[in-house]
């Protein structure tokens, strides 16, 4: 194998999440046994026993010394069952878990529990070793290891809680009807996953729970990848610390997202603390949560911000369907007439069926309706003025649009609602019409019938017992329309009267803030709309770049400003013009021939930071361009002694513009990332940024730009020009082409900044550093 001269050593690909299939036996067991099941009731084996008191598979308990316990036969060994067990649960310590693994292994088993602690999380190398050898050996046999270190996890259609955890009511959950169930949670964390559990208690149900620990084998993509292939599960909730391999998780999303069940992530682990208690907690690698996002995001993921926030917005995407939308063109839709994030799709099922996509032929993206007509949006039906009031702030922080009520649907508003309320969306329909059901059904059918309202927002502002026939009413309507009606619960009264019967309601997605509410009803928008845009993308740059970058690249090296441009303008990046000048007599020379005001940079391999030590000088007359060298080169010299000096770069200036750093690096868990933010002082004071794992393709790309907080700065403020976001897009998915072609030669890759002028996109300053440095013995082979 030859030597890679930039010392990068070839990364291995990511093994693809485990289908569905091979795991079926493992979390979806129809026998179950249990080694480590002792008489003392308080034993991590016991309690798994009292937990499996209702499974509906057969349980076959371990104990050698036992003939009988807790009312069943014990075995001696798991080669003693008369049949091959699915699903082992190694209920006993780390010193005995890998001759238990490997009688796992000659039984046929499925798969296998390890409840035990200890492992790789420790930090130590022996027992890191143990857990490494029980991840080889389940690779090698296909029995799944769920572990160790987890707390296990629950199906709930066999009422199958494999878990020592005790007192969670798992029967709440289990003895509501399969379709109320259609949850599927998974967490790194098992005391965290297993606190969702209890959500049960206030009406929110479950197909499965599922929690990783430290994943040898077994891990958050692949409980994904399990749940996508389960007929129970609708939407997919997941808390996750983080990942060796990302890209699985991008893998198994995507595959969620094709099926048409979307994925809701929250991770922790984001600042640098974090990241350091993930790694001592799982021994996983926590990689950079900017990056988390837009891989999530664009595998077709829903990334949640707060961990307050993952619940709620996971039970609303199960009971919200596909918004229903007939009529008018998708909110934020561009020019061009794609899908852009905040646009509605058309109808294709009611609220709560199968996968979207399924419905009935012809059904086609929103934007196909009557010329002319407005924005997909939702319709606030409010008794309060106030919570109007606050309804309109909230959506209009969240980009969701208010349509106004069609003429029909304006006409009977008006009929019923009095002259001192108002029939204007957000509407005050007071409580003289909440009071009434009879007006109440006639203005929610109203705005329910209008084509461009995908759902309705109804706050309830007070909890008492006599809104419980309107909850009823409300969830029948919804029902009957296929669109969710929304219920933000602003009373101080968490638990009032109501809350739960809201929370049961089939079609009442609930919500404990208006901003949160309007915020969830943006994601599942946006989430319907990409699902909508086209896959994939073709390749900007030449193939052949490559090739052409490669050779301009010296291992171990800070190549030249030039030499960094040559390699991007090779992958089509717009770069400024500029001439070399080795004295300051052939930079007149230059200056006079150009007859313009210039840019001089210092020219030194050594130098990556020209400002640093006084190598840059703008709007430089040509009259002043030799006195201006010859001073540069004297500052340099005297603040860099060592560095050598080739001379300087002459540059015509560039008008004014908005300025765009474009850089990449090399995550460990990742690979290549591509960065984009706000660039000059901007870039350092408000450190507005968005990473993505490279490359990204153009639409990809202006996603991340769109992101950035200072965004609004493309439409032109001040003296700054609008820019062209599609063609600035263009530019960074190139550069990013260029890191991802390169990701064992580079470094460090900096473009800063990019000067936007419309769709004027120039390069003015770029700084590439490569890996590594010859070793001798390559220098031996040479």
């Amino acid at each position: 194998m030859p030597i890679d001269p930039f010392g990068a050593e070839p990364r291995a690909a990511a093994r693809a999440p485990y289908d569905g299939a091979s795991l079926q036996r493992l979390f979806n067991p129809r026998s179950i046994a249990i080694v480590g099941v002792s008489s003392r009731e308080t034993s991590f084996g016991a309690r798994f026993a009292a937990n499996l008191h209702a499974f509906t598979g057969d349980l076959f308990l371990i104990n050698p010394k036992r003939d009988t316990l807790y009312g069943r036969r014990c075995y001696p060994s798991l080669g003693a069952l008369p049949v091959a067990p699915d699903c082992v649960i190694i209920a006993t310590d780390l010193s005995t878990v890998e001759p238990i693994f490997e009688e796992c292994v000659a039984a046929g088993a499925g798969g296998a529990v390890v409840i035990a602690s200890g492992f790789a999380e420790t930090g130590d190398a022996a027992a890191a070793a143990i857990q490494s050898r029980l991840a080889a050996r389940a690779a090698e046999t296909g029995v799944r290891l769920n572990g160790p270190n987890t707390i296990g996890f629950v199906h709930y259609e066999t009422r199958c809680a494999a878990t020592f955890l005790s007192d969670l009511a798992f029967e709440r959950c289990w003895d509501q009807p399969r379709e109320a169930r259609r949850i599927g949670f998974i967490s790194q964390s098992g005391a965290l996953g297993f606190s969702h559990s209890q959500a049960a208690q206030r009406g929110i149900y479950f197909s499965a729970i599922l929690t990783c620990g430290n994943a040898a084998d077994v891990n958050v993509a692949d409980c994904i990848a399990y749940l996508t292939a389960d007929p129970d599960t609708a939407v997919i909730g997941c808390l996750l610390e983080g990942m060796a391999e990302p890209r699985q998780l991008e893998a198994a999303i995507a595959g969620a997202a094709a099926a048409g069940k979307p994925v809701i992530l929250y991770k922790m682990a984001k600042g640098r603390e974090g990241a350091r208690a993930a790694a001592s907690h799982t021994g996983n690698l926590a990689g950079p949560d900017d990056a988390y996002r837009s891989m999530v995001e664009r595998a077709g993921g829903v990334f949640v911000d707060a961990y307050e926030d993952l619940l709620e917005v996971t039970a609303f995407f199960a009971k919200a369907g596909t918004p229903r939308v007939t009529g008018g063109m998708p909110a934020g839709a561009g020019a061009r007439g794609e899908a852009a994030p905040g646009a509605g799709v058309a109808a294709t099922e009611p609220t709560g069926a199968g996968p979207a996509g399924t419905g009935p032929a012809g059904a086609g993206p929103a934007g196909t309706g009557p010329a002319g007509a407005g924005p997909a949006g939702t319709v606030v039906i409010a008794t309060s003025g106030g919570a109007a009031i606050m309804a309109a702030d909230a959506a209009e922080a969240a980009g969701v649009p208010l349509p106004q009520p069609n003429a029909a649907v304006a006409a009977t508003l008006a009929e019923r609602i009095p002259a001192f309320g108002s029939a204007r969306n957000p509407c005050d329909v007071t409580a003289q019409v909440i009071n009434d059901m009879e007006s109440l059904e006639v203005c929610i059918r109203a705005v329910l019938s209008q084509p461009d309202y995908h759902s309705v927002i109804v706050p309830h502002v007070l909890a008492y017992e006599a809104s419980l026939p309107r909850i009823r009413l409300m969830d029948a309507l919804a029902a009957d329309a296929g669109k969710p009606i929304i219920v933000p619960w602003l009373t101080a009264w968490r638990e009032g009267p109501g809350a739960l019967q809201v929370e049961e309601a089939r079609h009442l997605p609930f919500f404990s803030s208006m901003n949160l509410a309007f915020r969830a009803l943006r994601l599942w928008t946006d989430w319907h709309a990409r699902r909508a845009m086209p896959r994939g993308a073709a390749r900007l740059s030449d193939p052949a770049a490559a090739q052409t970058a490669a050779r301009l690249m010296t291992p171990g090296a800070t190549l030249t400003e030039k030499t960094a441009k040559e390699v991007l303008a090779a992958y089509g990046v717009p770069v400024v013009a500029e001439e070399a000048a080795a004295t300051a007599a052939e930079a007149a020379a230059i200056a006079a021939r150009l007859g313009r005001p210039l840019a001089i940079k210092i020219d030194s391999p050594d130098i990556p930071h020209k400002t640093e030590v006084g190598g840059i000088a703008l709007d430089v007359a040509p009259g002043d361009v030799a006195a201006q060298v010859q001073a540069m080169l004297a500052r340099v010299a005297a603040a860099a002694p060592g560095a050598r000096i080739d001379g300087v770069l002459l540059q015509p200036m560039v008008p004014k513009g908005v300025e765009i750093v474009v850089g990449a690096t090399v995550d460990p868990a990742f690979g290549p990332l591509v960065v984009v933010g706000l660039g000059g002082v901007l870039v350092e004071l408000l450190r507005d940024s968005v990473a993505a794992p490279a490359p990204v393709s153009a639409v990809e790309a202006e996603m991340m730009l769109r992101r950035l907080r200072g965004a609004a700065i493309f439409a032109g403020v001040r003296d700054l020009p609008a820019v062209d976001v599609a063609a600035l897009a263009q530019v960074v998915a190139r550069v990013s082409e260029c890191a991802a072609d390169h990701a064992g030669r580079i470094a460090e890759l900096d473009v800063n900044p990019l000067i936007c002028r419309g769709g004027e996109i120039v390069a003015v300053d770029a700084l590439i550093v490569t890996r590594g440095a010859v070793p001798a013995a390559a220098e031996a082979l040479a």
